[in-house]
């Protein structure tokens, strides 16, 4: 079974990424959006009680005879970026190293960890879902296919595994970050079909640890790699 496609998004630099995620903003932060009520529109007519019923919709998880991935079965690799307004990026490329495919049903919750593994105090927020473009949030099933479980760092994402794109402030973006919260050494992806969580080295490609100023972190991209 073929991974959904995303396409080309997981492919652009990082420094793109964040141009037009703060470009899309209202200045509050990454990605933020403001919200409008929108304008009555015309009333219209009853549907065709004759038509035919929309089909269901297959819910997350669904994807049959695919069993979920366990912690076991991930192999991870980190990517990172600098971007202007003191704003930093990491992809986190998720790989299936077992020998058969599992799927992910959704993508997992986020959280910092310090050097302790305790979670640090941060609020996450998500980016639009999909279908938005170009970057947003998947909200079905993840197929990761076997043999691809050694990801590399800064290499392009591949069909058959996932990817999840974050972002944070490392100062107000004048340089200086007036009250530094505690680093994080380690990001726990906690996935929502198994117990155990996914535990990611933050410092493999951050030797400074995540240290997000204003203690915002922002999933910014989650999707499977594009199919040709």
């Amino acid at each position: 079974m073929p991974a959904r496609s995303l396409r080309w998004w997981h492919a652009l630099p990082l420094f793109s990424l964040a141009g037009l995620l703060w470009a899309c903003g209202d200045g509050s932060g990454p990605g933020a959006t403001s919200m409008t009520t929108p304008a009555s529109s015309p009333a219209t007519a009853a549907p065709d009680s004759s038509s035919p019923a929309a089909p269901t919709a297959t819910p997350l998880g669904a994807l049959p005879g695919v069993p979920f991935c366990g912690r076991t079965d991930i192999a991870t690799a980190v990517s990172s970026s600098a971007a202007t307004g003191g704003e930093l990026l990491a992809t986190i490329t998720l790989g299936n190293r077992s020998d058969a495919p599992c799927q992910i049903s959704r993508y997992p919750d986020v959280d910092l960890l310090d050097v302790h593994n305790d979670p640090l105090p941060i609020t996450v927020t998500l980016g639009p879902p999909c279908p938005a473009t170009p970057f947003c949030i998947l909200q079905e099933p993840a197929l990761l296919l076997p043999g691809l479980g050694n990801p590399e760092p800064d290499a392009t994402l591949q069909a058959g595994q996932t990817g999840l794109t974050l972002s944070w402030r490392a100062h107000d973006g004048s340089g200086v970050c007036p009250e530094p919260p505690p680093k994080a050494t380690s990001v726990r992806l906690q996935l929502h079909d198994i117990e155990e969580a996914v535990v990611v080295d933050a410092n493999s490609a951050l030797p400074g640890g995540i240290v997000a100023c204003d203690g915002a972190l922002r999933i910014v991209s989650y999707g499977p790699g594009a199919t040709e």
